[in-house]
């Protein structure tokens, strides 16, 4: 498969994308607030979006807003290249940290990311807030040092 990865300012396929994933995230044509840049991985001989990654601002600290890969494509290692891609364009924006909220913690375990108890962390995401909250959804607030 070849594919190519790239920056992008078109927000609407990533949110289509991120919420087949199962991502909490409402399709929309407007790009966030938080949101800085946006990254997408394509196909090159058909241009189908195989997988995204957001990088925002919050609460005075860099997000990964969502990390998300097809279904079909997650054992193509994309997740992996759209991480990583993301993480050095945090290092160009100037971080120094990373902090994310993560359903499969694990997975970003293996490149360096730590767990952080809720009580520790800023303000990074809604799920913080929402009353499902480690009640019968259990994301885990994560953060990597650059």
């Amino acid at each position: 498969m070849n594919y190519r990865i790239s920056e992008t300012e078109d927000y609407y396929p990533i949110s289509v994308l991120c919420s087949e994933c199962g991502l909490e995230v409402e399709p929309s044509k407007e790009v966030p607030d938080h949101n800085l840049k946006m990254w997408k991985c394509e196909d090159e001989d058909t241009g189908e979006l195989l997988a995204a990654a957001v990088a925002g601002y919050r609460d005075g600290c860099y997000v990964l807003e969502q990390l998300a890969v097809k279904k079909e494509y997650r054992n193509e290692h994309l997740g992996e290249k759209m991480l990583l891609t993301a993480e050095d364009g945090f290092r160009r924006l100037g971080a120094d940290r990373i902090w994310g909220c993560a359903k499969v913690p694990d997975y970003y375990s293996q490149y360096g990311w730590v767990r952080i108890n809720k009580s520790l962390a800023p303000d990074i995401s809604d799920c913080q807030a929402c009353r499902q909250f480690h009640k019968t959804c259990f994301p885990c607030i994560i953060m990597k040092e650059l």
